[in-house]
């Protein structure tokens, strides 16, 4: 009986310590996956901080191209109020008038 008991023991022993193995590796992997997506996680709000950045100046830059745009359209609408008669009708001529 002893010896059977003995065998047990040993048995649930050997089953114990490969369980922590296992269980040590887990948590290693663990850490492991958890490391790695905490430097993933930095790395994509770093790369978002970046965009929004990016953005900000495209929008800048294109508020500033909208204003000229609005400029120079005011700008050849008072030319054309301003315009004679013989210049609005240029544009249409093949060869020179004057010639």
């Amino acid at each position: 009986m002893a010896l059977k008991a003995a065998q047990v023991k040993r048995e649930n022993d050997d089953r114990n310590d490969s369980l922590n193995l296992e269980r040590v590796q887990i948590i290693k992997h663990y850490h492991a996956l958890k490391k790695k997506m905490a430097t993933l996680r930095a790395q994509k709000e770093e790369n978002l901080g970046t965009l929004v950045t990016n953005s900000l100046a495209c929008m800048k830059t294109l508020r500033g191209y909208e204003s000229l745009g609005e400029r120079i359209l005011k700008t050849a609408e008072l030319c054309r109020k301003l315009e004679t008669e013989k210049e609005k009708v240029l544009p249409f001529y093949t060869s020179d008038p004057d010639a």
